[in-house]
Parts: C-alpha cells; structure tokens; sequence
C-alpha cells in the first residue's frame, strides 16, 4: 500500500470530489491554493456542519491565505493531536486499500494536523511513509 495516489478520482463515501474536480487544476507538489479553496474543500470531506465546524475547524483553516502542496514524512507530522474514532480510521484503511487513493489532509505551518487526523493514521497503520498535504503557507 505505499503507492497509495492522493489525486487520482478519490471520491468519499457522500460521492464528493476532491479539489481537482472543482478548481479545474492538476495538483502537484509545490502548487499553491488560496484559502477559500482549502476550506471549501474541507467542507466538503465532512458529513455535517456539525463535523466541519467541531474544533473550530474552518477558523484554523482561515489562518493561513495561502497553502502549499508538499509531500510530508509521516513522523515529521503531530498525529495525537485530536481524539480518534478506531471505527473511522478502519473505514479509511478499507476505503484507501479499495480505491488506491487518498485525500490529502491540511497541516498548519508547523506540520500540526487542522484537517486528516484519521486519515494520517490509517495511512500510518499501513505502512504509508510520505503523505501529500496542504500545508498553511507563511
């Protein structure tokens, strides 16, 4: 599992497209997107408002204008950062080995998990060593 593609056709379980889909761009490591981009696809990887704005979510993803695509080593990231749902992360592990893909999570500057924590740990739990993230951009 560790090709695993983050950009390839990922589509969650509500039937949504990644970022590709609706900012009609190739993402690429390097590339940069505005925040609004971000949030909006934030908003679209939760089920309900209720998830999207648990922790304060969109107020931390609007700290940051800007956001870089980087690939990031999995150690180099805070992954205790929130609590974990076991059933969540066993649902991704499923999800990623099925499709071959996954979406990429969103880290502050200092590689701190804003979005992706049960993401990042199924990744972790099989084997992925780098993984493709938004990064805040300072």
């Amino acid at each position: 599992m560790k090709n695993l593609k983050p950009f390839k056709q990922f589509v969650n379980e509500n039937n949504i497209g990644i970022i590709n889909t609706y900012t009609n761009k190739n993402v690429n490591v390097g590339d940069y997107f505005e925040e609004h981009l971000i949030y909006s696809y934030s908003q679209r990887m939760h089920h309900t408002y209720d998830d999207f704005i648990d922790g304060d979510l969109g107020a931390r993803i609007e700290e940051y204008d800007k956001y870089v695509v980087k690939n990031i080593k999995i150690s180099e990231i805070e992954i205790d950062e929130f609590q974990i749902d076991e059933t969540f992360i066993d649902q991704y592990i499923e999800a990623f080995k099925k499709r071959g893909t996954y979406p990429p999570i969103i880290l502050d500057s200092e590689y701190r998990i804003i979005d992706g924590t049960h993401r990042v740990n199924a990744l972790n739990d099989l084997g992925v060593e780098y993984v493709i993230a938004f990064v805040g951009y300072i």
